[in-house]
């Protein structure tokens, strides 16, 4: 199942609210969980810290990254959730501005100041602020880091952005300043992403933050135990030998598992 943003931002740990319906259980995870609880850890004592968590279509990611939102929440991190999307990769911060709620209605004037960088006064203009003045880009990223930072002093903050694959490249250059500029302050960024499409900026950035104390880990398919335990919870039994081996042919992806239930 996978998870919108909204549902990533507000993850009791098992509930979506696009659906209404409980999500599954997260099972043969354990290693990637710990690893992410370190590092909201790690964030919260004032260090600030990216991750970057990889994985095919399916395989779980946003599944993980609703957990660890969970974990934030009740360590009393200030959660700031955004998405990338396939028909939006040129739309520059679109996920930075979700995440913030960057807009002309915001009661923060910060706020409101960032979106007009973006869009001009919106009296009829045709084309956009930042299209027409390329230079607004640096000067949306100092209004970016400046709301992060007086959020950060108030408490920890987690950024969550999901598809960074699809990703614009001004959002690579909010994460990349975050980690660079934001180091001692309880600061963390966890993104999704699948390893295809990449792009060479994407990359470049990961291979840049991973000697910074960034980290990267990749999502395996699920073992057979934990196979076995996700089509359990899912069909409210103890799995019987055919429907195990009609679940094999899913390799392993916790959505492919899922779907066949259907069937």
């Amino acid at each position: 199942m996978r998870l919108n943003c909204r549902d990533t931002a507000s993850a009791a740990g098992s509930w979506s609210r696009s659906t209404g319906t409980r999500l599954p259980p997260l099972l043969g995870r354990d290693t990637e969980l710990t690893a992410l609880s370190a590092l909201l850890a790690e964030a919260a004592g004032g260090r600030a810290r990216v991750a970057f968590v990889e994985g095919e279509a399916g395989i779980g990611k946003s599944r993980l990254l609703a957990e660890v939102v969970a974990h934030a929440n009740g360590a009393g991190f200030t959660v700031l959730a955004g998405c990338a999307h396939e028909f939006e990769r040129d739309r520059p911060f679109g996920p930075i501005i979700e995440a913030l709620g960057l807009s002309r209605n915001s009661t923060d004037p910060q706020a409101t100041a960032g979106s007009l960088l973006l869009v001009g006064n919106g009296a009829g203009a045709d084309v956009p602020a930042y299209a027409q003045f390329p230079e607004l880009r640096f000067r949306l990223l100092e209004v970016v880091l400046d709301l992060v930072e007086r959020l950060a002093m108030s408490g920890p903050v987690l950024l969550a952005i999901e598809d960074l694959h699809w990703a614009d490249p001004s959002t690579l250059l909010v994460i990349d300043h975050l980690a660079r500029r934001l180091g001692d302050l309880p600061v963390a960024v966890l993104a999704t992403l699948r390893p295809s499409p990449g792009s060479s900026a994407l990359e470049h950035l990961i291979e840049n933050l991973v000697p910074r104390h960034a980290r990267r880990l990749f999502l395996d398919p699920l073992d057979e135990p934990a196979v076995s335990g996700l089509v359990a919870e899912i069909v409210g039994a103890v799995p019987g030998p055919g429907l195990i081996a009609l679940v094999r042919s899913a390799a392993g992806n916790p959505f492919f598992i899922a779907e066949l239930r259907r069937y």
